[in-house]
């Protein structure tokens, strides 16, 4: 059986099932579906009206979710990579979490 390709297809890099933009956009999405159901009923629509704008408020919302969760994951490691690239080489120059301007001279008034 040929599948076409003369060697095996790329692995595309995976993301674990726990990764925080995982959870954020499925939660995300489950919302604004639930959002949606409830919104729908309320305002007397259709049952199959309802239900697909919550279905395309869900396939919306749970990829903006992930998106959210990557930049939130993004912004969270930055100081671990600002920490591990001072702890790796200490004598360059300072990192982007060291400030680099001159030093203030404290006054203390007595």
């Amino acid at each position: 059986m040929s599948t076409g390709y003369r060697s095996a297809p790329p692995e595309l890099p995976r993301v674990a099932a726990s990764a925080p933009s995982v959870v954020i956009g499925a939660c995300l999405g489950l919302a604004a579906f639930a959002l949606a159901i409830v919104a729908g009923l309320m305002a007397g629509n259709e049952a199959e009206r309802v239900l697909a704008r919550a279905l395309v408020s869900l396939a919306a919302c749970a990829p903006a979710g992930f998106v959210i969760g990557l930049v939130c994951e993004h912004v969270g490691a930055a100081p671990e990579r600002a920490a591990e690239a001072a702890r790796s080489a200490p004598g360059e120059a300072p990192s982007a979490a060291q400030p680099t301007g001159p030093k203030k001279k404290v006054v203390h008034a007595t």
